[in-house]
């Protein structure tokens, strides 16, 4: 979409904003490297371990090539592996297995694995990008989202009436087609402005 965005209004560069399901890596690698420069949140870290030692919580050093985990060990690069038809490196520490918090870290008896992606400097970078531009990140719920919460929870359509794709593709399009009319006339109405129509 950002590629097609591009073609439609004829430059060479764009800013993307996407919410956290459009959180990919190989999708945010390819728009970096054809001049989309993306913003997209991510999605917080999960799992059993404690919030103090999840992996968000695990800091890399690009010039070393190492992770320092919250205990203070280091973790290198031992091996690589295939998952899903990516190669990831994967991080291990000798120490992690007589590591104090062990148990509460990692169900791995050998110890914690942390996998990187080959494109996950690209990643960071947009991590970064996006916390240090909240305000201009926020201005994708404010334009994005206002649609859906008008259609769904002011006028109440929470479901289709058609099955089939090309049915329910042309049952919303003549939503969006409503809402976009009834938005131009409580903009036109603010205004004090009146529409004309041309017969």
């Amino acid at each position: 979409m950002a590629d097609k965005s591009k073609t439609v209004m004829e430059v060479d560069t764009v800013n993307v904003l996407g919410d956290k399901g459009y959180y990919d890596g190989d999708d945010i690698a390819a728009c970096e490297k054809d001049g989309i420069t993306c913003f997209v949140a991510k999605p917080a870290a999960t799992g059993a371990a404690p919030e103090q030692l999840r992996l968000d919580k695990f800091k890399y050093y690009k010039d070393l090539d190492v992770y320092l985990c919250p205990m203070g060990q280091i973790f290198e690069c031992s091996h690589y592996k295939k998952v899903d038809g990516d190669v990831l490196s994967v991080y291990t520490c000798d120490f992690c297995w007589k590591c104090p918090v062990k148990k509460l870290c990692t169900k791995n008896p050998v110890g914690k694995e942390i996998l990187r992606r080959l494109n996950q400097d690209i990643l960071d970078e947009v991590n970064k990008r996006t916390e240090e531009n909240v305000d201009y990140y926020k201005t994708r719920g404010r334009i994005v989202e206002h649609p859906f919460g008008t259609i769904k929870s002011v006028w109440g359509y929470r479901s289709f009436l058609c099955k089939g794709l090309a049915m329910v593709s042309a049952e919303m399009a003549l939503t969006c087609l409503a809402y976009n009319f009834r938005r131009v006339f409580n903009i036109f109405e603010r205004q004090n402005k009146k529409l004309v129509f041309a017969s």
